[in-house]
C-alpha cells in the first residue's frame, strides 16, 4: 500500500513538472515531449556562433535580396486533396512572414512558401526559426533545406546532395518529425526519418524557437531549448551532406500525409503559419 502511494505521489509530481514547465516568456514549455527529452537541454552556446543571415520580416514586403516566393505550381499530385503553391499565399504582415492555406473559388487548395535559392545557400551551421502555427487537418508546415538532391547527384550517399527536412509539423496528427532524403526522388530514392514527437493543443498559436544544428557528423534538432533528436550522418544518409543548400519555409496539402481536409478551409476559411524571424549562424 505504501509503495503504491509513493508511486501515485511521484506520478503527480512528475505530471506537475512536465505540464508546469515555463519558459522566460511564460508560455508552456514542451508539454508534449517526454521526461527523457526534458533532461536533454540544448548544448548550444551562443558565444560559439556568429550570425551570417538574419531576417525579421519587419519590412512592408518580403526582402527579395534574401528570399523569393515559391513558384505557382501544382504540388504533391500523388496525394488526395493535394494543392498548389501560389505566391499570393506568402506575404509579410505586422512584422511576420505569413503562409496561408486556403481553398480557392475554383475548388483548388492553395498554400504558400518562400525559399532562399540563389540568394543564400550554406552547409554546416546553426539554422534557427521562430514560428507559430494553427491547428487543423489536411495540410502541414515545413522548414527545410534543399541541397541539390537531383538525378545527377545519385551516389548512394547524401554527401553529394540531399533534402534535409528540419521539421515537418502535421497538425492533423499533432506531431512533428525530421527526415533526410537522398538519391533524388525516383527509383533510387532513399530516406530516413526520426520517430515523431506528439504534442497537445497548447502547442498551437504559441511562439516556438526551432534550431537545426548541422555539424561535421550529425544533425541535431532543438525546440524551445530542449533537444528533440540527433541524426547521425552515417545512419541518416550514409554520409553527411557536403553540398550547400537553400532554406525553404512552406505549407502543403495532401490527405494521406496531412489527414482529411479541415472543415474551416472547406468552408472558405484559412489556416496560417507565422514566422517572426529566421537566422543562420556559423561557428567562430
Amino acid at each position: 500500500m505504501r509503495k503504491n502511494l509513493k508511486i501515485f505521489i511521484f506520478s503527480i509530481v512528475l505530471s506537475v513538472f512536465i505540464f508546469g514547465c515555463r519558459d522566460s516568456s511564460g508560455d508552456a514549455l514542451l508539454q508534449y515531449i517526454n521526461m527523457q527529452d526534458l533532461l536533454k537541454p540544448s548544448q548550444i552556446n551562443p558565444e560559439d556562433y556568429e550570425d551570417a543571415f538574419f531576417d525579421d520580416f519587419n519590412g512592408k514586403d518580403l526582402d527579395y535580396s534574401k528570399w523569393s516566393k515559391c513558384d505557382n505550381e501544382e504540388r504533391q499530385s500523388h496525394l488526395s486533396n493535394h494543392g498548389w503553391w501560389m505566391k499570393e499565399c506568402a506575404y509579410v504582415e505586422n512584422g511576420n512572414l505569413v503562409l496561408e492555406c486556403k481553398k480557392a473559388e475554383d475548388g483548388r487548395l492553395f498554400s504558400g512558401g518562400i525559399r532562399s535559392k540563389g540568394k543564400f545557400e550554406r552547409t554546416k551551421g546553426l539554422y534557427e526559426i521562430k514560428f507559430k502555427v494553427e491547428d487543423g487537418s489536411g495540410f502541414w508546415y515545413a522548414f527545410w533545406i534543399f541541397a541539390k538532391n537531383k538525378p545527377e547527384n545519385i551516389s548512394g550517399s547524401a554527401s553529394n546532395g540531399a533534402e534535409l527536412d528540419c521539421f515537418e509539423i502535421l497538425p492533423g496528427m499533432d506531431k512533428m518529425m525530421s527526415t533526410i532524403h537522398w538519391d533524388e526522388y525516383g527509383s533510387e530514392h532513399k530516406q530516413k526519418g526520426t520517430e515523431p514527437k506528439y504534442f497537445s493543443s497548447s502547442f498551437y498559436n504559441s511562439w516556438h524557437i526551432f534550431q537545426f544544428e548541422w555539424s561535421d557528423n550529425s544533425y541535431i534538432c532543438y525546440l524551445d531549448g530542449a533537444r528533440l533528436w540527433e541524426m547521425n550522418g552515417s545512419d541518416y544518409g550514409n554520409g553527411m551532406c557536403q553540398v550547400p543548400g537553400y532554406m525553404k519555409i512552406t505549407t502543403e496539402f495532401g490527405k494521406e500525409f496531412g489527414g482529411p481536409l479541415d472543415s474551416l478551409i472547406e468552408n472558405g476559411g484559412t489556416k496560417k503559419m507565422l514566422v517572426d524571424y529566421v537566422k543562420f549562424s556559423t561557428r567562430k
